[in-house]
């Protein structure tokens, strides 16, 4: 039976997850899981407009999301009754850079809780190898959640609910080749990754599909929370890893019925 408390757990919640996290595989030697939440404190506010921001401090891990090359005025963050969130409106560039968090993009896992709009989210996370042309890609259309391959094959999607302000989990893990996506508490999906090697360090961007000023049409409209980053783990390669169950807590917890 699952019990839902309707409320927002207390700020040190998914911390303590992610510390546990580290005491259960500390022979992995992954790097320390990275967690951004959408918190005031830990926004750097942009200097020529309070309501957006240009700098996202991480509350675990040692990590910061800036500003991407076309994000030049910066996203927009709001906090109003129902909590804070990162708004992003469809064909504008307000994208942010994760940088130096992953150490390899052949085995890593990335989430992300965000609340649905009226529109389309479209794209939501970027994993981009530095040295390759290929990305993978999370994205919000047509009813469904997509992980997709740019260069590649690989598409996978699992059913979007389409109610506006509906709080969402999506969880997409890489290794050994494979890709794994899974939404809210349906059952992961997985497919292999095509197109040759998908290697080496990476970058997360949020919001955006790169540093590329065009693809507006890829820029979507959606409320953001939270961003999850597990380096050098896969917690979608089994049923019952502590790290997937410590996102799965907070998200039925914390973000139930929207922000």
């Amino acid at each position: 039976m699952t019990l839902r408390y309707e409320g927002r757990l207390p700020p040190g919640a998914l911390v303590t997850s992610f510390a546990m996290r580290q005491q259960v595989l500390p022979q992995t030697g992954a790097p320390a899981p990275v967690w951004l939440t959408a918190d005031p404190t830990l926004t750097t506010p942009s200097g020529a407009d309070p309501r957006r921001i240009v700098g996202w401090t991480a509350r675990s891990g040692d990590a910061e999301a800036v500003q991407t090359a076309p994000n030049t005025a910066g996203t927009l963050f709001e906090v109003e009754n129902r909590g804070a969130a990162l708004r992003f409106e469809a064909g504008e560039h307000g994208g942010l850079l994760l940088a130096g968090q992953i150490p390899d993009a052949g085995c890593t896992s990335f989430g992300i809780i965000f609340c649905t709009t009226q529109q389309d989210a479209e794209t939501l996370l970027t994993l981009m190898p530095e040295h390759q042309k290929d990305y993978l890609y999370l994205a919000g259309r047509n009813a469904e959640i997509k992980a997709e391959q740019d260069k590649g094959s690989l598409a996978l999607a699992q059913a979007l609910e389409q109610k506006s302000g509906a709080s969402l989990l999506v969880i997409c893990g890489v290794s050994n080749g494979q890709v794994s996506l899974k939404v809210n508490d349906l059952p992961a999906i997985s497919g292999a990754l095509a197109g040759g090697e998908f290697t080496g360090p990476a970058d997360l961007f949020i919001g955006c599909r790169g540093h590329r000023p065009g693809l507006r049409r890829k820029l979507g409209s959606f409320l953001l929370t939270d961003v999850l980053l597990w380096p050098g783990h896969d917690c979608l390669a089994t049923d019952n890893d502590p790290a997937l169950a410590s996102a799965l807590s907070y998200w039925r917890g914390g973000t139930n019925d929207g922000i």
